[in-house]
């Protein structure tokens, strides 16, 4: 799946109004990110986007200053619907399916940093989900 993010409030400072990736990608503000972003209220490593074993795209926290809402709630993980607002830092993001002409349209936006050099995309592991057990039912069977 390709997915975009499209800004949703006035943020001064940003040229681009949406981004289009391909999972899994790291955001942040560090120019080796795959997802560059700068902004001030984004960290140099903020988030991962990532698909779980439904294919769903998950959003993860990677311990980021100004943290990521979903409905208001600061979250460390969460499964994004399409349509739904995502604020990253001071930004209001909707995540939107795309397409793979979208996607290739994107990558001729310049980078910053040095696009000749590469490095590995570091994955980090998805959070377990809860068990839906009360804890006396696991103990007791």
């Amino acid at each position: 799946m390709i997915y975009k993010l499209v800004l949703k409030n006035e943020v001064p400072g940003l040229n681009r109004r949406s981004w289009t990736f391909k999972p899994p990608v790291l955001l942040g503000r560090d120019p080796d990110s795959n997802l560059c972003i700068n902004h001030h209220s984004i960290s140099r490593q903020h988030c991962q986007f990532s698909l779980n074993g439904d294919e769903g795209l998950v959003i993860k926290d990677l311990g980021s200053t100004n943290g990521i809402y979903v409905d208001d709630n600061r979250i460390q993980q969460h499964v994004l619907m399409p349509n739904q607002v995502v604020q990253i830092g001071a930004l209001e993001l909707e995540i939107q399916f795309s397409s793979p002409d979208e996607l290739a349209a994107s990558q001729h936006y310049p980078r910053e940093g040095n696009v000749d050099r590469t490095r590995p995309l570091p994955v980090y592991q998805l959070d377990a989900p809860p068990d839906p057990k009360p804890w006396w039912r696991r103990v007791l069977g």
